[in-house]
Formats: C-alpha cells, sequence, structure tokens
C-alpha cells in the first residue's frame, strides 16, 4: 500500500504541475496582449501629439473693444489657438471676402500668415440697421496636408 501512495502523490503532483502550467500559460498570454495593447494606445497617443504640433485651429468672435479715441467699437478677431502656422488664409463675411464686406471699415487686410496664438482683427462699422448675425468662414493651409475650414455664425 504504501507503493500505491506513493504512485497516487506521484501523479497528483503531476496533474497539480500540468494544471499550474496551463494557467501560467494563459496568463502569459493574457499579459503580451495587454502589454501589445498599451503599446497601440501609446503609439496612437504619440502620432496624435506629433499630429497636435502640425495643426491649425481657429476660433473667431465679435468683441467690443474701446479705439484709440476712447469710443466703444467692434472687431471681428480670429485668432489661431493651433500649435502651427496658418498659411494662405481665406476670411469669408456672408459669402464674400471680409475686406470688401459693407460693415467692415476699410484697411484691414487679407491675413497671409497667423502664428500660433496670434490674431488678427476687422474692425466693424455696425448701426441700427446693421444685420445682428453674420456668416464668418475661414480656410488656410497648414503642415498637415489637409485643408483647413472655420465656420461660424457670428451675433453681437
Amino acid at each position: 500500500m504504501g507503493i500505491f501512495i506513493r504512485y497516487a502523490l506521484a501523479i497528483l503532483a503531476f496533474v497539480l504541475s500540468a494544471i499550474a502550467l496551463i494557467r501560467a500559460c494563459r496568463a502569459d498570454r493574457r499579459s503580451h496582449s495587454l502589454q501589445k495593447r498599451f503599446l497601440e494606445i501609446a503609439e496612437a497617443k504619440e502620432q496624435d501629439r506629433v499630429e497636435e504640433k502640425i495643426r491649425v485651429a481657429v476660433s473667431a468672435r465679435i468683441e467690443r473693444t474701446i479705439n484709440t479715441r476712447g469710443m466703444a467699437c467692434y472687431v471681428i478677431r480670429i485668432k489661431n489657438i493651433g500649435a502651427a502656422n496658418a498659411r494662405d488664409v481665406n476670411v469669408k463675411l456672408d459669402g464674400g471676402p471680409v475686406v470688401e464686406h459693407k460693415e467692415v471699415l476699410k484697411g484691414p487686410k487679407e491675413i497671409s500668415l497667423l502664428q500660433p496664438n496670434e490674431y488678427e482683427e476687422y474692425p466693424l462699422a455696425l448701426s441700427l440697421k446693421s444685420p445682428h448675425a453674420f456668416l464668418l468662414e475661414v480656410t488656410w493651409s497648414d503642415d498637415s496636408d489637409e485643408p483647413g475650414y472655420y465656420q461660424k455664425t457670428l451675433t453681437w
């Protein structure tokens, strides 16, 4: 009977070892797939960070400011809030060039380059007869090789 117990214990030890080996292999495969997924996420984050450096983001609004004579006036302020230079900027107001719009004071020129965190202003000559909403469209090119487009209805 002593030999039978030894064989039974040996078989039991072998079965337990096999079970432990199978569980370790499964855990290793799970760990490997998780590491692969984490690597994919890290690479995607890095790609997004690189793309963010070459992209332009634009914001625009009508602001009330005080001019040099101390009088209140309104301006359209277009700002590059992205991390790259905006080139070949084209600004349209109500479907036409902003510098030719009847509510925009003469003087400002088209924007050729808008650097990060910089803005351009177009002074407005508003009266009670002026419309209270304008459709602004801005297009540009940047280092992302995709044309940029921004559209907003501006109100005052």
